[in-house]
Parts: structure tokens; C-alpha cells; sequence
């Protein structure tokens, strides 16, 4: 029964490590529109509900790469950034209708009446993987309240509990090495010969009148 403890309690702890070092990574990664940016590959977790009609519903994690600026032609359904003031959202999702080429600057790029430059571009919706439902659990975790509960507090709790695991350890060692050495001093060493009567009476030195 205690191994099976033991290894559940390991692999939650592992499960818990992964989960920890994972969320600290993509906040570290977040940029402005609160996606996380790992060179071309952005992860974000969709808050829009008018993209549920592409497939995306609200809360699944998706992962899409940026192409080149020559790639996207029209009719691609295309991750961008745009500011919805009515939802309150970053992530937009649209098919683009138009593209200007610009020479000497970042082509432009039209979803209807919204125009973006390829900057605000984060990639195509075709070839994103989208993890449904963890984006739920993202947000807690990364929240504010949720990283503190969540991820600080349990990691200052472990660093602790490990510190004081070693103390205790140490001052088990030490007090086992203090009553090995006290026993050691008790018992008789048996090269010490016993003092005779007659060597206590022999004087130390001899005259020389004798």
C-alpha cells in the first residue's frame, strides 16, 4: 500500500511540475494582445465567441504558426489582431476578402471593413491544432489569484517542507554520532594497565650516595 502511495504521489507531483513550469513559461512569453509568442508559433486560448461558426469555441488553447507574407492569399481564414470593442477580445478570425502588396512596407490585409497589416497577422487557420477545453483551466492558472494559489504558494510549500526534511535528517545524524561517540568513552580501553602499589612507591629518582 505505501508503494502505491508513494508512486500516486509522485506522478500527481510530476503531473504538478509540468503543469507549473509550462503556465511560468507561456506567461513569460506573453506579449501585449496576451498571447504567448515562441518565434512564429502563437498560443492563445479563444475568448471570441463569434468564431465558434469557424470551429473555435470559447476556451479551447490553439496553436498557429506565421507564415511569410507572400502566403496568404484571398479567401484564407486567418488569425489576426484586431481590437473588438464589443467583446473585448484581441483575436479576431475572418477570411480575408482583399490584400494591397505595398512595396517597401508590410502589405495590407482585408476582412471585410477591417484592415490589418501583416504585423497584426498571427497566422492561418488552416493547420492550427486547438486543444479544446484546457484553455479553462489555463486561465485559472494563470490568472493572478489562481498563479498565487496554484503555483507559488505550493512551490514555497515544497522548498520548506524539503529544508526542513534535511534539517531533520542532519539532526538525527548528529545526535546518532554524539551517542556513538558517548558510548565509545564508557567503555574501558583495555591497553590502559592498572597502576601497581609497588610502582607508586618506587621513587622517581635514585641518590647518588647509594
Amino acid at each position: 500500500m505505501k508503494v502505491v502511495k508513494d508512486t500516486l504521489k509522485g506522478i500527481l507531483l510530476t503531473i504538478w511540475i509540468v503543469i507549473a513550469i509550462a503556465s511560468t513559461i507561456c506567461l513569460l512569453f506573453l506579449n501585449e494582445h496576451r498571447v504567448s509568442e515562441f518565434g512564429d508559433t502563437s498560443m492563445f486560448v479563444v475568448d471570441n465567441k463569434s468564431i465558434s461558426k469557424y470551429g473555435f469555441n470559447k476556451y479551447d488553447m490553439v496553436f498557429v504558426s506565421k507564415q511569410p507574407e507572400d502566403t496568404y492569399k484571398k479567401g484564407d481564414l486567418v488569425f489576426f489582431y484586431y481590437n473588438n470593442r464589443d467583446i473585448g477580445s484581441y483575436v479576431n478570425l475572418a477570411e480575408i476578402t482583399s490584400i494591397d502588396v505595398l512595396k517597401n512596407t508590410q502589405d495590407n490585409y482585408y476582412f471585410g471593413d477591417v484592415v490589418v497589416s501583416y504585423g497584426n497577422i498571427i497566422g492561418a487557420a488552416n493547420g492550427a491544432m486547438k486543444l479544446g477545453g484546457i484553455g479553462f483551466i489555463y486561465n485559472i492558472i494563470s490568472s493572478r489569484w489562481g498563479f498565487l494559489f496554484l503555483i507559488i504558494l505550493p512551490t514555497i510549500y515544497l522548498v520548506v517542507y524539503e529544508i526542513y526534511r534535511i534539517v531533520v535528517v542532519v539532526k538525527r545524524e548528529y545526535q546518532k554520532e554524539m551517542k556513538n561517540m558517548q558510548s565509545e568513552g564508557k567503555k574501558k580501553d583495555p591497553e590502559d594497565k592498572p597502576i601497581l602499589e609497588e610502582e607508586k612507591e618506587k621513587p622517581l629518582f635514585v641518590s647518588s650516595e647509594e
